[in-house]
């Protein structure tokens, strides 16, 4: 828990497992209401970044293929 609240990441509980896979809500929202830990950054912020880096370098750049190993 130490090297997560040092990382910024959020912790949630189990039925955010259950919950992703049935519920109409977004992951973001579901982060959010299944939130155990008082950390972590603005989740749209960090998903929005991901899709972004993600989005710029494209499916056949080297560095998107370094990126998912």
């Amino acid at each position: 828990m130490k090297q997560a609240k040092a990382a910024d990441v959020h912790v949630v509980d189990e039925g955010f497992l259950d919950d992703v896979g049935k519920s109409p809500t977004s992951v973001s929202q579901l982060i959010v209401q299944h939130s155990i830990a008082a950390w972590g950054s603005d989740v749209s912020f960090k998903f929005m970044n991901i899709y972004l880096s993600c989005h710029n370098c494209g499916p056949h750049s080297t560095s998107f293929e370094h990126r998912i190993v």
